[in-house]
Formats: structure tokens, sequence, C-alpha cells
């Protein structure tokens, strides 16, 4: 099971599951919101998310997603992998932003290519073809990433994180503006979540 997923599960299991869904009471935040970049670009979603998490922006967060994101996290040991849907996605950072004094996230681009589906007609020649049939008729930018997480809670202590993400970027055909619909996390080697010194 992969770091991210770990620090959710250990703030689930400590704080009540039922308040996660609860409607927002409403409550302002009087921190200065930073400026949406027209996601015009993969790279500006990502800006955006860096600012969704810096900010503990929820609605900023929200706006980067795709109606039919998901995240997974996959088991390099058993079945259990972990999906979940946007509506829990959105629902579980709301909370955890809110536990959080303070979240900083660095992103590292490593890798950018385009992943045709199968039924997308004129592939280039040595395109990458989507293996796991999730868009078979689209182009989806992928986008590697070696993600530093320094997180501050309020009451579980303080983290670092350090995983290997790849966030699966599409392009809407009407407003050309992209957003993220898949968030893998591809991390390879399990690490415990170390303390910030």
């Amino acid at each position: 099971m992969k770091i991210r997923s770990i620090i959710i599960l250990i703030f689930l299991a400590l704080f009540p599951v039922s308040c996660i869904f609860s409607p927002d009471p409403g409550k302002k935040s009087e921190k200065p919101h930073h400026q949406w970049i027209e996601p015009t670009t993969p790279s500006n979603v990502i800006k955006n998310l860096e600012m969704a998490f810096t900010q503990r922006d929820i609605d900023f967060y929200e706006r980067c997603l795709h109606p039919d994101f998901f995240y997974r996290s996959p088991s390099e040991v058993d079945e259990l992998d972990i999906y979940w849907s946007r509506s829990v996605e959105i629902a579980t950072m709301r909370k955890l932003f809110e536990e959080c004094r303070e979240f900083i996230i660095t992103p590292v681009q490593i890798n950018i290519y385009e992943e045709y589906g199968k039924n997308y007609p004129d592939i280039p020649d040595r395109a990458i073809i989507d293996s796991n049939d999730d868009h078979p008729n689209d182009v989806w930018i992928i986008c590697d990433y070696y993600i530093t997480m320094d997180i501050f809670f309020n009451q579980l202590g303080d983290f670092k994180v350090q995983q290997d993400m790849k966030f699966k970027i599409v392009e809407d055909t009407d407003t050309h503006l992209f957003s993220i619909i898949r968030w893998v996390d591809d991390t390879q080697i399990v690490q415990k979540p170390a303390a910030i010194q």
C-alpha cells in the first residue's frame, strides 16, 4: 500500500468517517486565494493542483478533477488495490485540508507523453497504446511526476511523503481545457511515512 493511501487511511481511522461526508458548514477561510490559472495545458492543471494543496483550497482541488475522475493505488503484494471515486476523493480531501495547518507539495515532472486508445483513428507509429482499455477512442496525456509532500496535521503530527505519481489528463473537446481523469500512485518502493524533522 502506498504512503498517500496510508496517511489517508490513518486519517480516516482517527476521525469519524461519517464526518467526511457531512455537508460543508460554509465557514469561509480567511487566507488569501491565489489566481486560478486557466487549464489550457496539462502543466497548468498541475500548477492549479499544487496551489490547491498549498492553499488547502478544496474548490481549486475539485476544479482540477474531471467528472469521471478516480484515484487508484495498485498493490504490489496482493489484490487489495485501492480505488475511489471523485466524490470520495473530494470529501476526503476536504476533511484532510481542514485538519492540516500546512500542506506543502512539490511536484517535479519526470515525463509527459500521449497515450492512445486502441480504436483511435490514425495512431502514429511507435505511439503508446492504452493497455488497460480505459479510453479506447481518445488520447490522454500521461504526466509522470515525483511528488514531495510535507504535511503538518493539527493532531496527527507531521509527515514527509515522497512518491511517484501518474496523472492522466484529458482535454475537453468543447472547451479545450484539461483536467485529471485518473490519479495513479505509481510508487514502486513501499516506505514508512517519515516524520518531518
